[in-house]
């Protein structure tokens, strides 16, 4: 399916529009230019919040997408689904207008039998370092009651830095 945006007015690139016109145009593009769709990706980060609805990242190899399940559909669709497992959803692709934001709208989601290739990669991974005994219970070490030194390893720029330069005495 391709979508084209057309400018219906011959002097649309001197229209000044606002933030608000332009989002509230590209919803109505994008919002109405596709029906109801199912995809299939990997559940990453997915946060229920008070109101009942879950927010969560849909990830398939290098591509992801933002989605959201209001409360009613989340209901129906039981316990929250754990970081790495494959799901179908079936979404209405739209754009939260305050800010400008492409997401799906899921209405189902159906866990496949599958867990996503990040996930089997991790569990490869843990795998390979339990062979080596590095999760061996034996082989951690308590926590100093004072530690002396803590390394941040981040950008300068980065707000890892600053929280931690914020919260250390």
């Amino acid at each position: 399916m391709t979508l084209s945006l057309r400018f219906e007015t011959p002097s649309a690139a001197d229209q000044v529009w606002t933030v608000g016109q332009l989002n509230t145009a590209i919803k109505q593009l994008v919002e109405g230019g596709f029906p109801p769709i199912w995809v299939r990706g990997e559940v990453l980060q997915c946060k229920v919040w008070s109101s009942g609805h879950w927010y969560f990242t849909l990830r398939e190899g290098r591509s992801q997408v933002r989605c959201c399940m209001f409360k009613l559909n989340a209901l129906r669709a039981g316990k929250p689904p754990a970081d790495g497992t494959e799901v179908f959803v079936l979404a209405k692709p739209g754009l939260y207008e305050e800010k400008g934001e492409f997401q799906l709208v899921i209405a189902r989601m159906l866990p496949t039998s599958a867990v996503g290739q990040k996930q089997q990669e991790l569990e490869r991974v843990k795998a390979l370092l339990q062979q080596d005994g590095l999760f061996d219970p034996l082989r951690k070490r308590p926590v100093p009651p004072y530690v002396g030194t803590i390394a941040v390893v981040t950008s300068p720029d980065g707000a890892a830095l600053k929280d931690v330069a914020t919260v250390t005495p």
